[in-house]
């Protein structure tokens, strides 16, 4: 629990920032109080780990397609509404012989 707080705060300070480099992201976790005393190696875990999470963050935009799917539902709906089905009334008229 207390490696993702970290990790959220490096996140945090780099969120939609884009041309982030592994060296920024090594020189913010180093500042930490968690990591003061840990070895290469962890630091070298921790950024990679941050990095991956950054990348996955950082790429989540609206796509053109969802766009324009989203308007395309949306104008059939707004058509389909106005479609007059009116079903059960034909079923009246066919059970009273009409």
């Amino acid at each position: 629990m207390k490696i993702t707080e970290e990790d959220n705060k490096i996140l945090d300070q780099f969120r939609g920032k884009v041309n982030t480099t592994t060296q920024q992201i090594e020189r913010a976790v180093r500042k930490l109080k968690y990591y003061e005393e840990a070895k290469d190696e962890e630091i070298t875990k921790a950024v990679e780990r941050i990095e991956g999470k950054l990348k996955i963050i950082n790429s989540e935009y609206m796509q053109w397609f969802e766009l324009l799917l989203a308007f395309v539902f949306a104008v059939v709906r707004i058509y389909g509404t106005n479609l007059d089905f009116n079903i059960p009334s034909k079923n009246e008229a066919i059970r009273n012989g009409r």
